[in-house]
């Protein structure tokens, strides 16, 4: 359940803080109030909001960076030709090479800028990475067993090249990189503010599972997000990039835009906002962008399928082994999520492995638990 009295700001002791600092805080507080509203928006709201904020919010070289980012991931066989330079870009990480070979900030959409672990891997396994991208699904439905074998192969590849620990922030980077219609990109400026607009605690450097529970699974039940691909086609990019967008909107410093009718999405609405993408970013013909798509827009539903057999099919190899009992895992308790949903997965995540690897039956296993 949301946590409602968490807002950092609210929790500022004013006594003990300049007036620039409480300014701050209360910009941040009007910055969550402002987005939280957001996820009661519908389409038309929330493409009107996109479309009003101030050239700085760089939506059109963000439009940019998700095009360049869809070739490299979706349309592309694979990333094994990949340059280091195109791999920065995935990532976040803006260096001179990426600005000699990017006329847009990279960094837009959750860039990051530590994470030196995250960063060595970027540039020296492609293999790994390439692997990591293909096991979320360039269209359709992406469910909650995607996602966990997304993690669970995203922390192994750590584990692979000598790394004790993986983290949150660079893993949504790339997740909204390759479905920019079903992943908001985090980093540490932005992820307060969104934790506060959704009423969480905010997440810590492992907290994955939160990341599903309590941020995309509540965006993907929103109006706008549901809404199939619109008429109009000045709108497909944005409706392409509608969840990672989101984003745009924590970032700081800005001036939140106030007393806004939402209830339209005509241009003349929004006349006192100089445009913020020029026609030119835009090809309204999806035959000649390839960004924007149609089977994306159908409306997505968790998939809940059992498992067809409880128990692995022992290959030859541990790795083999450990692999398939991993998949029963994710599937098995995705499919009955509100029965176990008590159980402390990443805790009890090896000994279930471990017990499914000697034979015993899932069903068996995480009913021990309850």
């Amino acid at each position: 359940m949301p946590d409602s009295n968490i807002s950092n700001a609210e929790q500022t002791n004013s006594s003990q803080t300049s007036p620039n600092q409480q300014a701050l805080s209360t910009k941040l507080l009007t910055m969550s109030k402002s987005i939280s509203q957001c996820l009661d928006f519908s389409w038309a709201q929330y493409n009107l909001q996109l479309q009003s904020l101030p050239k700085r919010y760089q939506l059109s070289a963000s439009l940019k960076l998700l095009a360049e980012a869809d070739r490299l991931l979706n349309q592309q066989a694979d990333l094994l030709n990949s340059s280091v330079t195109e791999r920065m870009l995935l990532a976040g990480y803006a260096d001179l090479s990426t600005q000699k070979d990017y006329n847009f900030d990279i960094q837009n959409l959750g860039g990051v800028s530590g994470f030196a672990s995250f960063k060595k891997l970027i540039k020296s396994d492609r293999t790994g990475l390439n692997k990591l991208m293909k096991i979320i699904p360039n269209t359709g439905v992406v469910d909650g067993w995607h996602y966990l074998q997304f993690i669970d192969t995203y922390q192994q590849w750590f584990t692979d090249n000598g790394y004790k620990q993986a983290y949150l922030l660079p893993v949504t980077r790339l997740l909204a990189m390759k479905r920019p219609d079903q992943f908001i990109p985090l980093n540490d400026e932005t992820c307060p503010i969104i934790c506060n607009a959704f009423t969480i605690k905010p997440l810590k450097k492992q907290d994955f599972k939160r990341y599903w529970d309590q941020i995309i699974s509540r965006i993907h039940q929103t109006e706008w997000f549901k809404i199939f691909q619109p008429m109009d086609p000045s709108q497909l990019p944005f409706h392409r990039g509608r969840v990672a967008f989101f984003e745009r909107m924590a970032i700081v410093p800005v001036e939140i835009i106030d007393n806004a009718d939402f209830t339209t999405s005509n241009e003349s609405d929004i006349q006192n906002n100089e445009p913020q993408v020029e026609p030119t970013d835009i090809k309204s013909d999806n035959k000649t962008n390839s960004f924007i798509r149609e089977d994306i827009s159908k409306q997505p539903k968790i998939k809940t399928q059992q498992p067809k057999k409880m128990t692995i099919a022992k290959l030859q190899t541990v790795k083999g082994n450990k692999n398939s009992a991993t998949k029963l895992m994710s599937q098995y308790y995705f499919a009955n999520r509100d029965r176990f949903a008590k159980i402390n997965i990443k805790k009890h995540r090896d000994t279930i492995i471990e017990r499914l690897i000697q034979g015993e039956s899932v069903e068996d296993i995480f009913t021990s638990f309850l």
